[in-house]
Order: structure tokens, then C-alpha cells, then sequence
């Protein structure tokens, strides 16, 4: 049985951690405030990936430690940037028109 929220691609799957900075890009008010830094929600779900990331790629691992120590916009960023995802195709909570 899995448990609640785990990847069928196992542990160290990069698919889920993208799944989660995916996440925190498209709902930007809900997990940044308004200094542009990850809330106490978002560091959760930062935590969760971070989980995931145990076998994960080692320039993945040391970007989500880096946005661990500084959850800023930016580090998010260059995190989603990391993992392949184009931050433009995440315009529908995006701040910036």
C-alpha cells in the first residue's frame, strides 16, 4: 500500500519534486508572502520534496538545499530552472503580468 502522497517512481524520483516546485510556482500567493519568500506552507512542501530527493540527480539535491537555507523567489527559480521546468509556462498565479 501507498502511503498518502508518495511517487509511483519511488523515492528518489526527480518527476516529484518537479511535481512540487511546479506547485509552489502556480500558487505563488498561497505559498510566497509578500517579501517573495516561501510561508510556512511552502517550506512544508520545499521539506517534502527535499524527502523525495534522496536519490535524485546531486545538482537537484544541492539546489533544494540552497533553497532550504534561502527560500526566496529567486532560489525557487533557479530550482525549477534545475529540474527542467520553463517558469513562463506558470503564468496563472504568476505576480508578474
Amino acid at each position: 500500500m501507498m502511503e498518502k502522497g508518495a511517487s509511483p517512481e519511488g523515492p528518489g524520483s526527480t518527476r516529484e519534486v518537479a511535481r512540487i516546485v511546479e506547485k509552489l510556482l502556480r500558487r505563488y500567493a498561497l505559498y510566497f508572502d509578500k517579501n517573495e519568500v516561501l510561508n510556512s506552507d511552502g517550506r512544508r512542501l520545499l521539506a517534502t520534496a527535499l524527502r523525495y530527493a534522496s536519490e535524485a540527480p546531486k545538482p537537484v539535491r544541492i539546489r533544494l538545499r540552497e533553497a532550504m537555507r534561502d527560500p526566496s523567489l529567486q532560489t525557487i527559480m533557479r530550482l525549477a530552472e534545475t529540474l527542467g521546468i520553463d517558469p513562463s509556462a506558470l503564468e496563472r498565479g504568476w505576480p508578474y503580468g
